[in-house]
């Protein structure tokens, strides 16, 4: 369990008058609780953090106040060669307009031939703006110090959550490591 009552780490900005903005660093208050266990192969996690007394910014440049929650709860599991995880995440708050978003955090690691190959798959859907992040990395160990990676990552759908801002930003690569 935690709470926290303290001053905004980046300032918020408010018109005083047609000619002047300022900026303010305003007290917020959270409130929160973490939570993990393990049993034998399977791992809970757990989180929450209200912030019962907050501000946010408003696309008119005024300080707003707010309240809102975030919470999550995970799972993980080795299996084998595999270890899998799965996260669900709750963000709402509530000013000017009110938003819920809910996405859903996957992934799956791999190790093939003692550890000398790998692969990561990374998957997160918005349910709220249908909107999500798939990505998968592969390494190549190919001798001590040089290593081989690849990657492609894909952002299907769009919206105004975080990650539908990168809708038209699906990337792949190609990248050799040397470690001095």
């Amino acid at each position: 369990m935690s709470a926290y009552r303290g001053i905004e780490a980046f300032g918020l900005y408010r018109i005083e008058t047609p000619a002047s903005i300022a900026i303010e660093y305003p007290r917020f208050t959270m409130v929160g609780a973490d939570f993990e266990a393990v049993r034998g192969q399977w791992g809970l996690r757990g989180e929450l953090a209200a912030f019962v007394d907050d501000n946010v910014q408003s696309s008119d440049l005024q300080i707003v106040d707010a309240h809102s929650f975030d919470a999550g709860i995970g799972v993980d599991r080795r299996a084998g060669d595999y270890t899998v995880s799965a996260t669900m995440l709750v963000h709402s708050e509530s000013h000017i307009s009110n938003r819920t978003d809910v996405s859903v955090v996957m992934s799956l690691d791999r190790t093939f031939a003692r550890e000398r190959y790998r692969f990561r798959g990374f998957g997160v859907f918005n349910a709220s703006e249908s909107s999500g992040f798939l990505r998968g990395i592969g390494f190549a160990n190919l001798r001590d110090n040089l290593a081989l990676e690849a990657s492609l990552g894909w952002f299907p759908g769009s919206g105004r959550d975080l990650i539908g801002r990168f809708g038209d930003s699906d990337f792949a690569y190609l990248r050799l490591k040397y470690y001095f």
